[in-house]
């Protein structure tokens, strides 16, 4: 697989893990009683976008097969993960504060 669809690939995998954890911990909040309370569990909520990551990375790391300096490899692979993280951190981040969820 080519490094810039390995790459296309593992973004979207990733991206879509994090909104469909959203989204499933959304519906829960508002089925249930307590809107506060409701939501998926913690284990699942850190669980399924580490899991989103890590298929990520695998795919990323198989795109980059053909870059033939050790370092290219590391660099790429570090900086796209670093760039995940911050996108989770900052989308979960404003999820929580902005529904109230939880405070500073």
């Amino acid at each position: 697989m080519a490094l810039k669809t390995a790459t296309l690939y593992a973004w979207l995998i990733f991206i879509s893990f994090c909104i469909v954890t959203i989204s499933i911990d959304y519906i829960m909040r508002v089925a249930s009683d307590d809107f506060y309370t409701g939501g998926l569990s913690k284990t699942l909520w850190t669980t399924i976008p580490i899991l989103g990551g890590l298929i990520s990375l695998s795919i990323l790391v198989s795109g980059a097969k053909n870059i033939r300096k050790n370092w290219r490899k590391i660099c790429l692979i570090f900086l796209n993960a670093l760039c995940g993280a911050l996108l989770y951190f900052v989308v979960v981040f404003l999820y929580v504060i902005e529904l109230g969820i939880d405070s500073l």
